[in-house]
């Protein structure tokens, strides 16, 4: 059964390696060169992750992730529409709630995640699908920092779980 939950996982990071490639292909018929090379290597790295055995390290995803937050729809980087030169207002800081008690199996909760994560794509919910292979692998990457008695920040663990409850 464990070996089918690593496969569930696996497959949640191939599929979430499918839809970048197919945001790249966007992207590039978009005129967008920049974000089709971003989501070429977001796809790539999801691949790497499938295949990984000791955890993987996401620094280069979420560095890659933050470059395209700036993109999305009509706004430049300053916050400004295209259309516009007036400021768009900025919304409120949301404060999210620590976690009251990390999940003490972190291996099983990111196996859970990946099937939650073939489920909801299974039933076209790709919203809930890349929220629950992230916490998957979020999970993953903290069960590597606890065997080396490395420090887990929870932020982002803590922002999906808000945001997978809405």
């Amino acid at each position: 059964m464990a070996e089918n939950n690593g496969q569930q996982a696996n497959q949640g990071f191939l599929n979430a390696a499918k839809e970048y490639d197919t945001k790249a292909k966007r992207a590039a018929n978009n005129g967008k060169p920049n974000n089709a090379e971003i989501y070429t290597r977001l796809a790539a790295i999801k691949r790497e992750a499938a295949v990984s055995t000791n955890g993987y390290d996401w620094a280069e995803y979420h560095k890659l992730t933050s470059q395209l937050k700036h993109t999305k729809g009509n706004k430049t980087k300053k916050g400004k529409t295209a259309h516009s030169n007036a400021p768009e207002p900025k919304p409120a800081a949301k404060k999210i709630a620590p976690v009251k008690k990390p999940p003490t199996d972190l291996i099983g909760a990111a196996q859970k995640h990946a099937a939650l994560a073939n489920k909801a794509s299974a039933a076209d919910d790709n919203y809930a699908a890349q929220i629950h292979t992230r916490l998957a692998a979020i999970l993953i990457d903290a069960a590597a920092k606890q065997s080396e008695n490395r420090a887990i920040d929870w932020t982002e663990y803590n922002e999906l779980t808000v945001l997978l409850n809405k």
